[in-house]
């Protein structure tokens, strides 16, 4: 296999097999990593740009575990806007901070599609999802990863749901349409109604 970089070889850490690394790419003239590099270690393989001995500007970081973060990085982190992918078809296209969804984006699994707010990884503020299994949809607020606040669902079925919601299910006061037409008021508490209002 042709070497990319011959020459350009510099090797961290060489006595500590865990926290070896291994870089071929550019050097500045203080033997820093400064240009095109690659940077290979136990754990992730860091491919792209590198400022003075730090992983800045447009990369891509492959981690162990089948995680890709593809983007525009700064001091080893990826910020702004960027990629991220993993082998159980994972894709998330949107903000990030400190390689962390942080902003707007979209999230796609085996099991949804999510495009909205993010805060610190999770889905959180407003948004739009659709549960590929049963066909729910759901549009609203969102917290920690819940859906939780005040939203409109809508079932397969046709009947949809417009109020509170706590932790995925109607919860309160809101106003429920039968797909045939047939709207009510009603009390609910974790998805059941209580009294009619």
């Amino acid at each position: 296999r042709t070497n990319v970089f011959p020459n350009r070889l510099k090797i961290y850490n060489k006595d500590n097999k865990d926290r070896m690394q291994i870089y071929q790419g550019d050097l500045n003239s203080e033997g820093q990593r400064h240009g095109i590099g690659k940077c290979t270690t136990p754990y992730y393989v860091l491919m792209g740009m590198w400022k003075f001995d730090q992983f800045s500007g447009w990369g891509r970081e492959s981690r162990s575990n089948g995680d890709v973060f593809e983007g525009r990085f700064q001091n080893g982190f990826l910020n702004g806007k960027g990629i991220f992918m993993n082998d159980q078809k994972c894709k998330y296209v949107g903000d990030f901070l400190n390689t962390k969804r942080w902003g707007k984006g979209d999230l796609t699994t085996p099991n949804i599609h999510y495009e909205g707010d993010f805060y610190n990884n999770q889905m959180h503020g407003n948004g739009r999802i659709i549960f590929f299994r049963d066909g729910i949809e759901y549009m609203g607020t969102f917290k920690n990863d819940q859906l939780t606040g005040y939203g409109k669902f809508k079932w397969k079925n046709g009947d949809k749901y417009e109020g509170p919601v706590l932790n995925g299910k109607i919860h309160g006061y809101g106003k429920y349409k039968f797909s045939d037409g047939r709207v009510i008021m009603a009390r609910f508490r974790e998805g059941i109604k209580e009294e009619r209002i």
